[in-house]
């Protein structure tokens, strides 16, 4: 099959969710390359877990300090991050593609480059439902060391909002499938101070899935660099869950970012 080329025509948006996330929020924002015409951040005022941490707007002070023009902040409550999800593409519908962002999810430029050309390519076409990263470093305490072995799974990324539901969390129906292209997803989701960390466990999506009282102080307190090979079930579910912590390359262009 051949494809015309739909350059300048593919109308892209991205939707972040996101809950207290004014630590990263600036710099995810400043990664989204000038092609994607909507950004839309879902901020929930309510946690879907938990008891709420008391943000005080920081979170929206840090999108009006991102000096990225033209993001639209939604704060609203949705009771799961389906949900939520659901909503943002009810709202972008009208776009070919929605990219699906968390504030503490990044790309390389070449990688973002590479998610353009694969769905101008895909643009209209309807069995091209999501796409997906082919891998996932998830940095651990700093941006020095990554959990290992890294996720096998590969996060959807980008979704056709014309013919795909989120049904569980980030992911769709078991009849869905992910267009896996070669892409890396830097993760910061664990380089949190431990505040943030146990406010996280308590209100993210997988709160119910451990232990969380045992894993906070067994293992993120317990973790030091020098003991780095020594403390092994750092990501606290999942099939991967005897991981420990190595040497991470996340790139300078991120870094930079970061500030």
């Amino acid at each position: 099959t051949t494809f015309i080329s739909l350059k300048n025509k593919m109308k892209a948006a991205a939707c972040i969710v996101a809950y207290n996330e004014h630590r990263y929020i600036a710099a995810c924002l400043k990664q989204i390359p000038p092609w994607v015409k909507r950004i839309v951040v879902l901020e929930s005022d309510l946690p879907w877990n938990g008891t709420p941490s008391d943000d005080a707007g920081l979170t929206k002070n840090a999108i009006l300090g991102s000096g990225v023009p033209s993001v639209e902040h939604i704060r609203l409550n949705w009771r799961s991050e389906a949900i939520q999800r659901n909503w943002g593409l009810g709202l972008l519908y009208e776009y070919d593609w929605v990219l699906v962002l968390d504030a503490d999810e990044f790309y390389s430029t070449e990688d973002w480059e590479k998610m353009r050309v694969f769905m101008e390519k895909m643009c209209g076409n309807r069995e091209v439902p999501t796409v997906g990263a082919k891998s996932v470093k998830t940095y651990w305490k700093n941006t020095d060391y990554c959990l290992f072995p890294e996720d096998t799974h590969n996060p959807i990324v980008a979704v056709n909002p014309k013919v795909f539901v989120f049904h569980d969390k980030r992911s769709g129906g078991t009849s869905d499938g992910i267009y896996v292209i070669d892409i890396t997803m830097h993760h910061l989701s664990w380089v949190k101070s431990d505040g943030e960390v146990w406010q996280k466990i308590h209100n993210w999506a997988h709160s119910n899935d451990f232990d969380k009282q045992s894993w906070y102080n067994d293992v993120w307190m317990k973790w030091t660099p020098e003991i780095a090979y020594e403390v092994h079930g750092l990501r606290p579910y999942g099939k991967e869950k005897d991981t420990v912590a190595m040497r991470g390359n996340l790139p300078d262009e991120i870094k930079m970012l970061l500030g």
